[in-house]
């Protein structure tokens, strides 16, 4: 059975949380796009392209032979600036699609002639790095790129807990991972000197996003990880509780194929996510089964879809979550510093 869950009103709770979009649409002349590597061409590019009253991207790469690269890729395009000196601004939105440990430093270098910044996930290398940037970008818009955000399924779920229309929320589960196939042109992401982590720090963020929108809070009980000894950490299992105690385990991994679900067991009833899927399957303990349809599209949403909204609902509309991607990282803070060898695997 296929249905659309009804709309009902939003609880006191979220509408005081929930963020204002700025009072006019801006337009954005000439933006800078730091990072020349997959995230930046193959998701924010085609983007900034799209923004209203855009003109100029000015794509600042370090590289010199990547530089190239994309500059052969896109010799056509007579908007795009690749310079190889240090771009000066004013830019009316800055891109950090680089690793996170130039968050701050680039944050700081740019912050002076731009009024909006859009930073990949996560925010920074630590926690101490990602309240510095916060604290530097408080009167400008901070918008984390986590594009899971953008679908609505966790907000059917939300209901679905909120409304208690199937009892108690009794326990959350989550499995997200399959083999790393990203063509990212860097090691970056796994390395703890640029990063701050492996895993937790590429699915980590997008995955603790949701459940801080599901849950008014979230605190860590129990971290285990595997690459002790310098190796690359490749899979975790972090264990936290929601409110009221709920319980929450996340299990990742970027060496083998996980479901990609989110698990939520009520009283009466199962709820099933896939995390990049539009729809949750609903199976209570009595009657049939059903599909909730929540988002604008049925069917798998393409990346670049999702990256739209974002830009859409966080840029243009200024609906950003910065308190939200502060609490991210103080949950990653955390399971690092409790955090155990995982032994024998999941």
């Amino acid at each position: 059975m296929r249905s659309v869950l009804p709309s009902m009103p939003e609880s006191p709770l979220t509408q005081a949380s929930a963020p204002h979009p700025t009072p006019e649409t801006p337009t954005f002349p000439r933006v800078l796009l730091a990072g020349g590597g997959a995230i930046a061409l193959e998701a924010h590019l085609p983007q900034l392209r799209g923004l209203p009253g855009n003109r100029r991207v000015v794509l600042y790469e370090l590289s010199a032979s990547r530089r190239a690269a994309i500059r052969e890729r896109y010799r056509d395009d007579v908007a795009l600036e690749l310079p190889e000196q240090l771009p000066e601004g004013p830019f009316d939105l800055a891109v950090l699609a680089t690793p996170p440990g130039c968050h701050l430093q680039e944050v700081l270098r740019w912050r002076p002639s731009c009024p909006r910044f859009v930073l990949e996930k996560p925010m920074a290398r630590t926690l101490e790095e990602a309240r510095a940037i916060a604290s530097n970008l408080e009167g400008a818009l901070m918008a984390v790129h986590m594009p899971r955000a953008e679908l609505a399924a966790f907000d059917v779920l939300k209901d679905l807990y909120t409304q208690g229309r199937y009892g108690a929320l009794q326990a959350v589960q989550i499995h997200d991972g399959r083999v790393f196939d990203w063509p990212s042109v860097s090691a970056a992401l796994f390395s703890k000197e640029m990063s701050g982590g492996g895993v937790m720090v590429d699915l980590g963020p997008h995955i603790l996003e949701r459940l801080l929108h599901l849950f008014t809070g979230l605190e860590v009980e129990q971290c285990l990880v595997d690459g002790d000894r310098g190796a690359v950490e490749a899979n975790a299992v972090l264990q936290l509780r929601g409110d009221d105690r709920i319980p929450v385990t996340v299990t990742m991994s970027r060496n083998r194929h996980l479901s990609g679900t989110a698990v939520l067991t009520f009283a009466e009833a199962e709820a099933r996510v896939g995390l990049m899927a539009p729809t949750v399957h609903l199976a209570p303990r009595q009657g049939p089964g059903m599909t909730l349809c929540p988002d604008e599209d049925a069917g798998s949403v393409p990346f670049r879809t999702l990256v739209a909204r974002f830009y859409q609902r966080r840029v243009v509309e200024g609906r950003s979550h910065p308190g939200r991607a502060l609490e991210v990282m103080r949950l990653l803070d955390e399971a690092y510093r409790v955090a155990r060898p995982l032994q024998g695997g999941f």
